[in-house]
Parts: C-alpha cells; structure tokens; sequence
C-alpha cells in the first residue's frame, strides 16, 4: 500500500492584511495651526511649536471599516482622532507553510481578532509603540466614518521633550487607556449578556449612535463571542442597553 503523504507545518509571524478593514484613506490639505488647536492635546501648545507640527502632520478622512495602522507594521505615526470612532484591535491574518513532498503551499489563514478598547474624538492612538520604539502590536481600524490626524513619530517625541503641558496630556492619555483596557478585560469575564450591556452602556456614555454602527457582528467582535450568540441575545430584549 502507498504511505502516506508526510506534511510538515510551520506558523510563522502574522501577515499584514487585516481580518476586516480597506485601506483606502483620502489625505486632505495639511492642517493649519487653527485646526491643531480643534485636538484638545494640541491646544495648549506654543504658537511656534504649532507652526512647525503644521508642516509636517497630515489630515485623513476615512470611511468606517477603513485600516489606519496594522498590528507589526513599522510605527512612524501617531493618530490624534478629530471626529468619529476608532477600534484598537489585537490578533488578525497569519500564513500558514505546509511543506508537501517538497513542495511550499503557501496560505493566509485567518486568526480571532479582539478588540482591546474603543477611542472617540480627541483620543489619540498608535502612541506606545512609537514610545517603545517597536513594531505595532495592534490594528487601528475605523468604526465610523472618521477624521484623523497623523504626526510622524519623531515630530512626537521631538514635541514630547519640549512642552511638559504635552507630555502630561499624552501621559494622561495613556494612563487612561490603561485603565479603559482593564476595565475592558473585567467585562469579558461577565456573561455573554452582561458584556453585552456594559458595552452598549459605554458606547452611549461616549456619544457613540449604536443603532447606525453597532452590528451584532461588530458587537460579537467587541466583547469576544460569536454573531450568532450575539444574535440570541440581542433577539430576547427588545431595549438590550437597559
């Protein structure tokens, strides 16, 4: 009889396309020291040092579902989020090599991704890695239609040295996304309904309309469960936030 075919796998590091997104973006003009002053993180920072972050950042306007920044790509930005909602995510695509008789079957395979929190207008993101010099280590993808600004990282740090009004907003900052990804983590330790709800809650308490971009796809995706779990619970109450 004939063996068997021998197959030897190997996983190796993720992939860049994303599980969900486009990466299609539109670049506007740059935007002026008048419409750095829209981010309340730049607002109190020295007209000269204005100027200068004027000439060098970028204002983008994306559609919802649009890529902003992949999880292991280079950090050469950071985001100030001007309007609309944005998903920091965790996890995504990776190949998968299997070895066949010599021959490399190269394939990309889709791997869970998690939200790890959730940033509204003013928040800013893509910060850590540019501070720790390291490759991402999550997705920036867009729930709503949004407008961003982006600041190269060395125009960042370079601001970060000069101005400690800046440093102690970005500090903040940080701190609490801290805080929201620890209570991010509390939440999914609930059941399934009670995540649910608290997501819902805090949706609403930061603005966001959660009948016109919460699917229950996009919930699932938000509190780490399945569409059609989602589905079973979101059918049994008609006022699920309540």
């Amino acid at each position: 009889m004939p063996q068997p075919k021998e197959k030897r796998i190997q996983k190796i590091a993720p992939a860049q396309p994303p599980a969900i997104g486009k990466t299609k973006l539109a670049n506007g003009p740059r935007p002026t020291v008048t419409t750095l002053r829209t981010a309340p993180l730049l607002a109190e920072l020295p007209e000269p040092r204005l100027a200068v972050l004027a000439k060098v950042a970028t204002w983008h306007a994306y559609s919802a579902g649009d890529v902003i920044a992949l999880q292991n790509e280079p950090a050469r930005a950071v985001y100030i989020v001007i309007s609309g909602y944005v998903k920091v995510m965790r996890g995504g695509a990776y190949i998968d090599r299997t070895l066949e008789i010599g021959v490399l079957d190269r394939r990309t395979r889709s791997r869970e991704q998690v939200m790890v929190t959730l940033l509204g207008p003013g928040e800013l993101a893509g910060e850590v890695s540019v501070l720790l010099g390291h490759t991402r280590s999550h997705s920036i993808i867009t729930l709503t239609s949004c407008e961003v600004i982006s600041l190269p990282s060395a125009d960042f740090l370079a601001t970060l040295q000069i101005d400690s009004t800046f440093a102690t907003g970005v500090a903040r900052k940080m701190a609490a996304h801290l805080e929201a990804s620890d209570q991010h983590i509390e939440l999914l330790r609930g059941s399934l309904e009670g995540r649910i709800h608290a997501l819902l809650r805090h949706c609403r308490n930061i603005g966001l309309d959660t009948d016109k971009w919460l699917t229950n796809a996009e919930i699932a995706r938000m509190v780490g469960a399945t569409r059609v779990a989602v589905s079973q619970v979101m059918n049994h109450s008609s006022h699920p936030a309540k």
